[in-house]
């Protein structure tokens, strides 16, 4: 049996629900089966991976329309479902402010003659519960105090306190990322990989060559289309140097404390974007409304972030399954721990 395949043959190969353009670097043999090394094309070699044939599709003009397809029908859900949840929060905002309005006026209008009046009798039986309770009360000499449990202090996730004031849509998968992110670092005491197998650097580098590379929807804009891309890859550029000013201070679970010691204070003259990868640069995402609200940027400055935020947001949504790993975690050593505690501590 020959394989399907052969070395330095371009293809396409499923990662997640899309097909990207790749290229076979290495072929194995498994049994009765071949296993493929693929490097996708424009993407990180640490994104190179072993995959079997039903992961592969010959790169034809049916292939390619197909691969084009379920780009576009990713893409228009998640815009989509961005779209449905602004304007579900937008009505839900003027439910709320309808109801608390109606029900002042309610109250308000309520003639004085209709509200109810406590009853002699009520009055009396208040007043004998009452030396009831204070005869029962003299006779306690001395009260028991129970010992106050301690409390479990559990931090909170980084998201829990994200701003409302900027006009920003996290798409539910990310969420979800977020919150799974905060149970394995709190919870379950676990660590995101230093250094990343795909650091913020490499992440914020894709994302403006796909910003380059993507051609405009027609072509009378093209002109146009170049201001905008040069705009964003201005602002995802200013993404990576709030990453390294912030992490440190904002964007790290005190469990996280002693490795960011070790990997970047320790370390010289390492940037965290270098080192650090997509988790962290989500939990930043959240964080961009604070500088922004807190900024002294014009309207139309914070409108063209919250864009070009919203649409960097789509892009790491469509591609989760590229970014977003859950082999990213390992356990902490209980050494780890001691160190970490001792630290905090300190």
């Amino acid at each position: 049996m020959q394989p399907r395949y052969k070395v330095d043959e371009k293809v396409l190969c499923y990662h997640g629900p899309l097909l990207y353009e790749a290229k076979c670097t290495k072929i194995k043999k498994e049994g009765n089966s071949y296993s493929y090394l693929i490097h996708y094309q424009g993407w990180n070699k640490n994104w190179d991976e072993w995959v079997n044939d039903s992961r592969m599709l010959k790169q034809t003009a049916e292939n390619f329309e197909k691969r084009r397809k379920l780009l576009n029908s990713h893409m228009a859900q998640a815009k989509g479902n961005k779209k449905t949840r602004k304007e579900g929060n937008t009505a839900a905002g003027r439910k709320n402010t309808k109801g608390s309005d109606s029900n002042s006026n309610s109250r308000a209008s309520t003639p004085v003659g209709d509200r109810v009046a406590p009853s002699r009798q009520n009055k009396r039986a208040l007043v004998e519960d009452d030396r009831s309770t204070s005869s029962r009360d003299d006779e306690v000499k001395e009260p028991v105090k129970e010992p106050k449990k301690k409390k479990r202090k559990i931090e909170t996730p980084v998201f829990f306190d994200e701003a409302l004031n900027v006009n920003i849509d996290i798409p539910v998968e990310l969420k979800y990322i977020l919150c799974r992110d905060w149970d394995n670092i709190v919870n379950k005491k676990r660590l995101f990989r230093i250094p990343a197998k795909v650091t913020v650097t490499n992440i914020i580098d894709q994302y403006i060559s796909h910003l380059t590379t993507t051609p405009p929807a027609n072509s009378s804009s093209a002109d146009n289309s170049s201001v905008k891309k040069s705009l964003a890859v201005e602002v995802i550029r200013g993404f990576g140097d709030y990453f390294n000013v912030s992490l440190g201070s904002q964007l790290l679970y005190s469990f996280e404390r002693y490795q960011y010691k070790q990997d970047c204070e320790s370390a010289g003259a390492v940037q965290p974007c270098d080192v650090y990868g997509s988790q962290h640069l989500l939990r930043l995402m959240l964080k961009i409304g604070d500088y922004l609200s807190a900024s002294k940027f014009s309207d139309a400055h914070v409108k063209l972030v919250e864009d070009q935020l919203e649409d960097f947001l789509v892009y790491l949504n469509t591609n989760r399954s590229m970014f977003f790993m859950k082999k990213s975690y390992y356990n902490a050593s209980p050494e780890y721990v001691q160190k970490n505690a001792k630290l905090i501590a300190s």
